[in-house]
């Protein structure tokens, strides 16, 4: 089956560490995007990370101003996310960050 463009994930951050996206058995994504959008009316720290399947290597450790948008694009077709690889994050702050993961999924 070849890629399909997909929403990985959609939601507020939470403050402690947590799954964002981790594909299923058969499943193999490339993510292309991250957009963050701070709805607190002060700074809100957002830290990300993509886990090896043996190592957390933390990606973004971003201090997001109020109002903010902004968003991460990863170039040549997106980063891979397969197995028992996946995305961790949380924001300084629960329920203030809106966080959409976008890409392409196959399964």
């Amino acid at each position: 089956m070849p890629y399909e463009q997909t929403e990985l994930y959609a939601d507020h951050l939470p403050n402690t560490i947590t799954d964002l996206y981790a594909p299923g058995t058969d499943e193999k994504a490339l993510v292309q995007n991250i957009t963050l959008h701070n709805e607190d009316p002060g700074t809100v720290n957002v830290k990300l990370y993509f886990n090896n399947g043996a190592t957390v290597l933390r990606a973004i450790n971003y201090d997001m101003t109020a109002g903010e948008t902004t968003q991460f694009q990863f170039i040549g077709g997106g980063r891979p996310v397969y197995g028992n690889r996946k995305i961790r994050g949380f924001a300084g702050t629960a329920g203030v960050v809106s966080c959409w993961i976008d890409g392409m999924l196959k399964t």
